[in-house]
């Protein structure tokens, strides 16, 4: 038995809006525009919109790789 094994951390594969929002550091009609767009994509799960953040990981991608906002 282990005695104080550090939990691994759980990798989250959507996130909501207001999640998106902080990590981009946008406000919440940021976000709407890039679903807008196609940029990002939005999943209902129940009343709940999600991100799937595959698609935030590729748009800061795109970012740092020169692309535009």
């Amino acid at each position: 038995m282990q005695k104080n094994a550090t939990p691994t951390p759980v990798q989250r594969k959507f996130a909501t809006i207001p999640d998106v929002c902080g990590q981009l550091s946008v406000g919440r009609s940021t976000v709407y525009g890039l679903i807008d767009e196609g940029t990002l994509r939005r999943v209902k799960i129940g009343a709940r919109a999600l991100i799937p953040q595959a698609d935030v990981d590729a748009f800061v991608a795109g970012l740092l790789d020169g692309g535009a906002a």
